[in-house]
């Protein structure tokens, strides 16, 4: 019995997180963004290239790079 509730809360907990990356991760390819500099804390101008089922791949103008981002790290404009 306290297997199948652990199993339940398991399956609950992975639900929610799925929930909550499906509406972090709404972003469209082309989509005008501001992304988190890594290691500092700045923000700069870009525009998504892709999604990845943990990350978003953003092109930084700032930079003049594309990278992979955590989605706590990237806002809409």
């Amino acid at each position: 019995m306290i297997y199948a509730l652990q199993y339940v809360s398991k399956r609950t907990i992975i639900a929610v997180q799925i929930e909550l990356r499906e509406k972090i991760m709404n972003y469209q390819v082309g989509q005008e963004v501001w992304v988190k500099c890594t290691g500092t804390d700045t923000w700069g101008c870009g525009v998504v290239t892709g999604v990845t089922a943990k990350r978003v791949r953003v092109y930084n103008e700032v930079r003049d790079l594309e990278g992979l981002y955590a989605p706590q790290n990237v806002e809409v404009k």
